[in-house]
Order: C-alpha cells, then sequence, then structure tokens
C-alpha cells in the first residue's frame, strides 16, 4: 500500500478519538494530524476537553475508542495500557513546569536521560548541559527551582522535555502565569525550536497572543458537540462569524486589533 508524502510527514495522528470519564461522555470523533515541523494549538473554552484531550496524547488517559498514533506507532494499541516504546518519541510541558524542588535544573534535566538512556554520565551531563543552553539557562544548571523566576521554570522544563530527543512537544498553558514580556520570550523560544531542530509541537492554550504569534494551524473544540468545529491557520478562523462558540472566544483578539 503506497502512503502519500503528507502521511509521511505526518509526527502525530489522532484518529477517531473518543474519551470519556466513565459514562461521561467527553469528546468523540476527534480526528487531525500534526506534521513534522509544525505547530498545532488546541483552542476551545473552558470544560470543552482540552485537557482531557492533552492527557490522552500523554499516555495518561485511555480512549473510550480510537487511537493516537506518533511517528506511526500506536499509543493505545493495548486499551488501558499505553505503548512505552512511544514515549521516548515526544517530551511534555506540563503548566506548572513539573521541576522537582529538590533538585537543581542540571538534575532535573537529568533525570530523564539517566533513567533512559545507556549514556555514560559524563555524556549524559554533556547532554544536559547542551539542553540547558538551547533555552537560554546556560550558567544556571546548579540553581533549585525555588530560585528561578516563572519564565525561567518554564525554560528549565522545555530543557527537561528535550532531554530524550523527542520529535514532538506537548505543552500545557505554557504561558499561564507569566507576564507580557516572557510570554512574548517564551513564543520567540517555541518558534526558534520548531525552526532550527525541526520539532513539532502541540500547544493547549486560551491566550490568543501566543495562539496568533505561535501556531501554523489550530483545531477548536466545542463543549456543546464534543468534537472539532473548526480547524485551519488561525488568521483563518477570524474570519469563521457562522460559528457562536469560536466567534466568542476569538473577539478578544479582534478587539485588540482593532
Amino acid at each position: 500500500m503506497s502512503i502519500n508524502s503528507s502521511e509521511e510527514n505526518e509526527i502525530l495522528k489522532v484518529a477517531g478519538l473518543e474519551l470519556s470519564y466513565g459514562q461521561h461522555l467527553v469528546l468523540k470523533d476527534l480526528n487531525f494530524s500534526v506534521k513534522k515541523g509544525e505547530c498545532m494549538a488546541i483552542m476551545g473554552s473552558s470544560g470543552c476537553g482540552k485537557s482531557t484531550l492533552l492527557k490522552s496524547m500523554i499516555g495518561l488517559l485511555s480512549p473510550r475508542s480510537g487511537d493516537i498514533l506518533i511517528n506511526g506507532e500506536s499509543l493505545w494499541e493495548k486499551p488501558l495500557e499505553p505503548n512505552p516504546s512511544v514515549f521516548r518519541s515526544f517530551g511534555v510541558l506540563f503548566q506548572g513546569s513539573a521541576l522537582w524542588s529538590s533538585m537543581t535544573l542540571l538534575e532535573n534535566v537529568l533525570l530523564p536521560l539517566e533513567t533512559f538512556s545507556k549514556l555514560s554520565h559524563s555524556e549524559r551531563e554533556e547532554l544536559a548541559y547542551y539542553k540547558l543552553c538551547l533555552v537560554g539557562l546556560n550558567g544556571s544548571e546548579s540553581l533549585y527551582p525555588a530560585q528561578l523566576s516563572g519564565g525561567m521554570k518554564k525554560r528549565a522544563g522545555i530543557a527537561r522535555a528535550l532531554a530524550l530527543d523527542p520529535q514532538i512537544l506537548f505543552f500545557d498553558e505554557p504561558s499561564a502565569g507569566l507576564d507580557p514580556v516572557n510570554a512574548r520570550k517564551l513564543d520567540e523560544l517555541i518558534s526558534d525550536l520548531k525552526e532550527n531542530l525541526g520539532l513539532a509541537f502541540v500547544i493547549v492554550s486560551h491566550e490568543l497572543q501566543s495562539i496568533f504569534s505561535v501556531a501554523d494551524n489550530a483545531i477548536f473544540l466545542s463543549a456543546s458537540s464534543k468534537n472539532i468545529v473548526a480547524d485551519g491557520r488561525p488568521s483563518d478562523l477570524l474570519s469563521l462569524n457562522e460559528i457562536p462558540e469560536l466567534s466568542e472566544f476569538l473577539v478578544s483578539w479582534n478587539s485588540s486589533q482593532c
């Protein structure tokens, strides 16, 4: 069976995904893909299922039906049990960065390398230093999370997410809690990593400034229909006035541009 170039370029494919908590259906019939070197934003109002979708994409919530493929490999080939071989293909930046408070920045970045790699100690340290340099934290490796600003914590979380050389990164509200200056710097870092390393990103966010700054494409989840009601480039979604939920969500962006 032949595979077209578009499919070959897919790093993430969500196919027929249905998610629930017990009998409570959250999302149904989700189908979308993310290409290598692309940034996809997941948008929607509170309660639409953004966080639920992210949980399933990173192996924390088994779907009721459907599957998620990363680099062509199934994440949920066994019900209730994520495929561990897929985990090295992606990295995650949690909303609060989720750094270990008792570890230095270097130790935080070293942790996944010590757990999953067969490199020597010196090779692991060299790689961890490199990841910190990539996010602009060179010289901060001996600091503890409590000594960091909010922006530095986010960058440290990204460095750890990069530790195992993933091909795709999942970010949960990356700009949350940051002032406008640090939020803009984080957007610039995401764009640099995408361009220079060819990484793909999936970003769950309600920060429209960031979405329009870094996202190549976006999907909009509807709380009422429980699926995707719009997808495309963020700038193109502005013209879809026939979708009330989307128009209401984007009204603040439209107002700011006037």
